[in-house]
Protein backbone atom coordinates (compact mmCIF):
# COMPACT_ATOMS: atom_id res chain seq x y z
CA UNK A 1 0.00 0.00 0.00
CA UNK A 2 1.15 3.30 -1.05
CA UNK A 3 2.03 6.28 1.29
CA UNK A 4 -1.07 7.86 0.36
CA UNK A 5 -3.40 5.08 0.69
CA UNK A 6 -1.61 4.26 4.11
CA UNK A 7 -2.84 8.15 4.82
CA UNK A 8 -6.06 7.69 3.48
CA UNK A 9 -7.05 4.32 6.16
CA UNK A 10 -5.65 6.63 8.67
CA UNK A 11 -7.90 9.63 8.15
CA UNK A 12 -10.52 7.37 7.82
CA UNK A 13 -10.34 5.94 11.52
CA UNK A 14 -9.72 9.58 12.56
CA UNK A 15 -13.13 10.44 11.11
CA UNK A 16 -14.77 7.31 11.97
CA UNK A 17 -13.31 7.79 15.47
CA UNK A 18 -14.18 11.98 15.89
CA UNK A 19 -18.02 10.82 14.53
CA UNK A 20 -19.16 8.69 17.11
CA UNK A 21 -16.73 9.83 20.12
CA UNK A 22 -19.39 11.86 21.67
CA UNK A 23 -22.03 8.81 21.72
CA UNK A 24 -20.14 7.39 24.58
CA UNK A 25 -19.92 10.82 26.90
CA UNK A 26 -24.22 11.02 25.85
CA UNK A 27 -24.42 7.38 27.51
CA UNK A 28 -22.54 7.74 30.67
CA UNK A 29 -24.09 11.00 31.34
CA UNK A 30 -27.38 8.80 31.30
CA UNK A 31 -25.73 6.80 33.60
CA UNK A 32 -24.36 9.54 35.86
CA UNK A 33 -27.97 10.88 35.96
CA UNK A 34 -29.48 7.92 36.53
CA UNK A 35 -26.82 7.55 39.51
CA UNK A 36 -27.88 11.10 40.86
CA UNK A 37 -31.35 10.16 40.25
CA UNK A 38 -31.56 7.20 42.72
CA UNK A 39 -28.96 8.17 45.42
CA UNK A 40 -28.96 11.76 45.88
CA UNK A 41 -33.14 11.35 45.83
CA UNK A 42 -33.86 7.68 46.90
CA UNK A 43 -36.51 6.74 45.38
CA UNK A 44 -38.96 5.19 48.27
CA UNK A 45 -41.29 3.36 46.14
CA UNK A 46 -41.31 0.39 43.65
CA UNK A 47 -43.16 2.21 41.24
CA UNK A 48 -40.89 4.85 41.03
CA UNK A 49 -37.78 3.09 40.82
CA UNK A 50 -39.39 0.93 38.21
CA UNK A 51 -40.27 3.97 36.16
CA UNK A 52 -36.90 5.62 36.28
CA UNK A 53 -34.82 2.48 35.72
CA UNK A 54 -37.37 1.47 32.37
CA UNK A 55 -37.15 4.91 31.17
CA UNK A 56 -33.21 4.76 31.53
CA UNK A 57 -33.33 1.48 29.66
CA UNK A 58 -34.85 3.39 26.71
CA UNK A 59 -32.28 6.21 26.63
CA UNK A 60 -29.48 3.58 26.83
CA UNK A 61 -31.16 1.20 24.26
CA UNK A 62 -31.37 4.33 21.97
CA UNK A 63 -28.05 5.27 22.24
CA UNK A 64 -26.54 1.97 21.78
CA UNK A 65 -28.77 1.41 18.43
CA UNK A 66 -27.27 4.75 17.41
CA UNK A 67 -24.47 3.92 17.99
CA UNK A 68 -24.23 0.45 15.93
CA UNK A 69 -26.23 2.62 13.27
CA UNK A 70 -22.81 5.20 13.01
CA UNK A 71 -20.33 2.39 12.94
CA UNK A 72 -22.70 0.00 10.78
CA UNK A 73 -19.44 0.12 7.95
CA UNK A 74 -16.91 -1.63 11.18
CA UNK A 75 -16.57 -5.14 12.08
CA UNK A 76 -18.42 -5.84 15.12
CA UNK A 77 -20.64 -3.09 15.08
CA UNK A 78 -23.89 -5.36 15.72
CA UNK A 79 -22.46 -6.23 19.30
CA UNK A 80 -23.57 -2.31 19.72
CA UNK A 81 -26.95 -3.03 18.32
CA UNK A 82 -27.13 -6.04 20.89
CA UNK A 83 -26.68 -4.05 23.80
CA UNK A 84 -29.25 -2.15 22.80
CA UNK A 85 -31.82 -5.01 21.97
CA UNK A 86 -30.65 -6.15 25.95
CA UNK A 87 -31.97 -2.91 27.16
CA UNK A 88 -35.17 -2.82 25.34
CA UNK A 89 -35.70 -5.88 26.62
CA UNK A 90 -35.39 -5.58 30.30
CA UNK A 91 -36.96 -2.27 29.58
CA UNK A 92 -40.05 -4.11 28.53
CA UNK A 93 -40.05 -6.43 31.72
CA UNK A 94 -39.87 -4.09 34.17
CA UNK A 95 -42.51 -1.94 32.72
CA UNK A 96 -45.05 -4.70 31.87
CA UNK A 97 -44.32 -7.74 34.73
CA UNK A 98 -47.35 -7.54 36.44
CA UNK A 99 -47.17 -7.44 40.80
CA UNK A 100 -43.43 -6.69 40.32
CA UNK A 101 -41.49 -7.23 43.69
CA UNK A 102 -38.27 -5.85 45.02
CA UNK A 103 -36.54 -8.83 44.93
CA UNK A 104 -37.42 -9.86 41.10
CA UNK A 105 -36.42 -6.24 40.80
CA UNK A 106 -33.16 -6.90 42.46
CA UNK A 107 -32.74 -9.94 39.97
CA UNK A 108 -33.58 -8.66 37.24
CA UNK A 109 -31.24 -5.98 37.63
CA UNK A 110 -28.33 -8.45 38.09
CA UNK A 111 -29.11 -10.60 35.47
CA UNK A 112 -29.15 -7.49 32.83
CA UNK A 113 -26.13 -5.80 34.53
CA UNK A 114 -24.06 -10.03 33.35
CA UNK A 115 -26.10 -10.20 29.99
CA UNK A 116 -24.83 -6.02 29.17
CA UNK A 117 -21.42 -6.73 30.52
CA UNK A 118 -21.23 -10.67 28.09
CA UNK A 119 -22.40 -8.93 24.95
CA UNK A 120 -19.76 -5.95 25.69
CA UNK A 121 -17.14 -8.57 25.90
CA UNK A 122 -17.69 -10.17 23.09
CA UNK A 123 -17.94 -7.48 21.33
CA UNK A 124 -14.81 -5.68 22.36
CA UNK A 125 -13.15 -9.40 21.23
CA UNK A 126 -14.65 -8.76 17.95
CA UNK A 127 -13.36 -5.63 17.99
CA UNK A 128 -9.94 -6.69 18.85
CA UNK A 129 -9.59 -8.83 16.11
CA UNK A 130 -10.59 -6.42 13.73
CA UNK A 131 -7.49 -3.82 15.40
CA UNK A 132 -10.14 -1.38 16.35
CA UNK A 133 -8.75 0.93 18.84
CA UNK A 134 -11.62 1.49 20.51
CA UNK A 135 -11.99 -2.13 22.35
CA UNK A 136 -9.99 -1.75 25.04
CA UNK A 137 -12.78 0.46 26.65
CA UNK A 138 -15.65 -1.86 25.55
CA UNK A 139 -14.05 -4.45 27.43
CA UNK A 140 -13.04 -2.29 30.96
CA UNK A 141 -17.14 -1.54 30.41
CA UNK A 142 -18.15 -5.27 30.25
CA UNK A 143 -15.72 -6.69 32.90
CA UNK A 144 -17.07 -3.87 35.41
CA UNK A 145 -20.99 -5.08 34.19
CA UNK A 146 -20.12 -8.51 34.62
CA UNK A 147 -18.33 -8.15 37.74
CA UNK A 148 -20.67 -5.74 39.34
CA UNK A 149 -23.38 -8.40 38.49
CA UNK A 150 -21.84 -11.59 39.65
CA UNK A 151 -20.80 -9.36 43.09
CA UNK A 152 -24.77 -8.30 43.23
CA UNK A 153 -25.51 -12.26 42.79
CA UNK A 154 -23.13 -13.66 45.46
CA UNK A 155 -23.32 -11.08 48.24
CA UNK A 156 -26.52 -8.10 47.36
CA UNK A 157 -28.84 -10.61 47.40
CA UNK A 158 -27.91 -11.44 51.59
CA UNK A 159 -28.11 -7.18 52.28
CA UNK A 160 -31.09 -6.77 50.26
CA UNK A 161 -33.91 -7.10 53.37
CA UNK A 162 -36.53 -6.64 51.38
CA UNK A 163 -35.98 -2.34 51.12
CA UNK A 164 -36.53 -0.57 48.04
CA UNK A 165 -33.76 1.68 49.02
CA UNK A 166 -30.96 -0.64 48.88
CA UNK A 167 -31.91 -1.67 45.76
CA UNK A 168 -31.78 1.72 44.43
CA UNK A 169 -28.48 2.78 46.65
CA UNK A 170 -26.80 -0.56 44.50
CA UNK A 171 -28.07 0.54 40.88
CA UNK A 172 -26.50 3.96 41.62
CA UNK A 173 -23.53 2.79 42.64
CA UNK A 174 -23.34 0.66 39.61
CA UNK A 175 -24.75 4.02 37.34
CA UNK A 176 -21.49 6.05 38.78
CA UNK A 177 -19.02 3.86 37.94
CA UNK A 178 -20.21 2.44 34.67
CA UNK A 179 -20.92 6.08 33.35
CA UNK A 180 -17.60 6.75 34.62
CA UNK A 181 -15.86 4.49 32.40
CA UNK A 182 -18.25 5.56 29.52
CA UNK A 183 -17.30 9.08 29.72
CA UNK A 184 -13.53 8.03 30.12
CA UNK A 185 -14.15 6.05 27.12
CA UNK A 186 -15.39 9.34 25.16
CA UNK A 187 -12.73 11.33 25.69
CA UNK A 188 -9.89 8.73 24.93
CA UNK A 189 -11.71 8.29 21.95
CA UNK A 190 -11.71 11.70 21.25
CA UNK A 191 -8.15 12.15 21.83
CA UNK A 192 -7.14 9.37 19.70
CA UNK A 193 -8.58 11.28 16.68
CA UNK A 194 -6.63 14.24 17.54
CA UNK A 195 -2.95 12.52 18.08
CA UNK A 196 -3.97 10.59 14.50
CA UNK A 197 -4.55 13.89 12.63
CA UNK A 198 -1.80 15.86 14.25
CA UNK A 199 0.71 12.50 13.16
CA UNK A 200 -0.79 12.90 9.78
CA UNK A 201 -0.05 16.66 9.56
CA UNK A 202 3.78 15.69 11.48
CA UNK A 203 2.93 17.31 15.13
CA UNK A 204 2.16 14.38 16.71
CA UNK A 205 2.63 14.93 20.41
CA UNK A 206 2.88 10.90 20.90
CA UNK A 207 5.81 11.25 18.33
CA UNK A 208 7.32 13.80 20.06
CA UNK A 209 7.27 12.24 23.20
CA UNK A 210 8.66 9.25 21.90
CA UNK A 211 11.68 11.09 19.80
CA UNK A 212 12.44 13.53 23.37
CA UNK A 213 12.36 10.12 25.53
CA UNK A 214 15.30 8.39 22.52
CA UNK A 215 16.95 11.38 22.91
CA UNK A 216 17.18 11.17 26.45
CA UNK A 217 17.99 7.91 26.73
CA UNK A 218 20.54 8.45 24.14
CA UNK A 219 22.39 11.05 25.71
CA UNK A 220 21.86 9.36 29.45
CA UNK A 221 23.92 6.42 27.63
CA UNK A 222 26.44 8.58 25.90
CA UNK A 223 26.60 10.51 29.30
CA UNK A 224 26.94 7.02 30.80
CA UNK A 225 29.69 5.81 28.36
CA UNK A 226 31.78 8.80 28.92
CA UNK A 227 31.60 8.41 32.79
CA UNK A 228 32.49 4.51 32.58
CA UNK A 229 35.78 5.69 30.05
CA UNK A 230 36.74 8.37 32.26
CA UNK A 231 36.59 6.14 35.65
CA UNK A 232 38.19 3.90 33.20
CA UNK A 233 41.04 5.99 32.12
CA UNK A 234 41.49 7.29 35.63
CA UNK A 235 41.86 3.46 36.82
CA UNK A 236 44.59 3.19 34.41
CA UNK A 237 46.44 6.64 34.71
CA UNK A 238 46.68 5.14 38.46
CA UNK A 239 48.38 2.11 37.66
CA UNK A 240 50.53 3.84 35.23
CA UNK A 241 51.74 5.90 38.70
CA UNK A 242 52.06 2.93 40.36
CA UNK A 243 54.06 1.09 37.62
CA UNK A 244 55.80 4.49 37.57
CA UNK A 245 56.18 4.49 41.29
CA UNK A 246 56.92 1.07 41.56
CA UNK A 247 59.71 0.90 38.91
CA UNK A 248 61.46 4.44 40.30
CA UNK A 249 61.23 2.62 43.82
CA UNK A 250 63.07 -0.45 41.88
CA UNK A 251 65.38 2.07 39.88
CA UNK A 252 66.20 3.76 43.41
CA UNK A 253 67.32 0.55 44.98
CA UNK A 254 69.60 -0.49 42.03
CA UNK A 255 71.24 2.62 42.05
CA UNK A 256 71.64 2.14 46.02
CA UNK A 257 72.84 -0.94 45.37
CA UNK A 258 75.25 -0.36 43.20
CA UNK A 259 76.92 2.47 44.79
CA UNK A 260 77.55 -0.15 47.62
CA UNK A 261 79.13 -2.63 45.40
CA UNK A 262 81.16 0.34 43.67
CA UNK A 263 82.48 1.41 47.47
CA UNK A 264 82.90 -2.02 48.57
CA UNK A 265 85.13 -2.26 45.38
CA UNK A 266 87.04 1.12 46.29
CA UNK A 267 87.63 -0.30 49.77
CA UNK A 268 89.40 -3.48 48.48
CA UNK A 269 91.40 -1.81 45.85
CA UNK A 270 92.60 0.45 48.70
CA UNK A 271 93.64 -2.35 51.26
CA UNK A 272 94.95 -4.34 48.18
CA UNK A 273 97.24 -1.20 47.42
CA UNK A 274 98.14 -0.71 51.09
CA UNK A 275 99.29 -4.14 51.69
CA UNK A 276 102.00 -4.33 49.00
CA UNK A 277 103.00 -1.08 50.14
CA UNK A 278 103.67 -2.18 53.86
Amino acid sequence: MSNVGSARVVSSVSAALKAVWWIPLLRGLALIALGILVMVRPLNTLIALTLIFGIFLLVDAAITVAHAVANRKQPGWKWWLVQGLVDLVFAGLLLLWPNLTVVVFFYLLVVWTIALGATAIIGSATLAKNKDLAWPWLLVFGLVAVLFGVMLLLRGGDSLSGTINVVGLLLGVFAFIAGSVQIVTAFSVRSMARDIDSALKGESPVLAAIIEREQNSAAQEAARVAEHEAEKAQRAAEKDAERAAREAEKQAERELKQQQRNAERTVEDTDQQDGPAQ
